[in-house]
């Protein structure tokens, strides 16, 4: 964890950054409370409701809860800093 919520100042939230690997899956999935803000410090490639996206290097993706996303399968190395918002344990639905 890079910042929690002190540091922010928003209670339930924090920075961490995420290193993915390639071949690597990340199934589609969707939050029901907690946004997610992604700036990618690399060039990452998400499946977002269906939608392929891809990011450069200073790009911001924001998943607001329901948003579905994951990796069906990641093509290459990359790194992203995520700020979880209203963060909540098991707030995770697999799809």
């Amino acid at each position: 964890m890079l910042l929690d919520e002190t540091a922010l100042g928003i209670p339930g939230s924090f920075i961490q950054e995420v290193e993915f690997r390639k071949g690597d899956v990340v199934p589609q999935h969707h939050h029901r409370f907690q946004t997610e803000i992604f700036y990618a410090l690399d060039e990452a490639m998400f499946l977002i409701n269906g939608e392929n996206v891809t990011i450069s290097p200073g790009d911001v993706l924001v998943y607001q809860p329901g948003d579905v996303h994951g990796n069906p399968v990641i093509p290459h190395d990359f790194r992203i800093l995520v700020l979880k918002v209203v963060y909540r344990e098991n707030d995770i639905v697999w799809e």
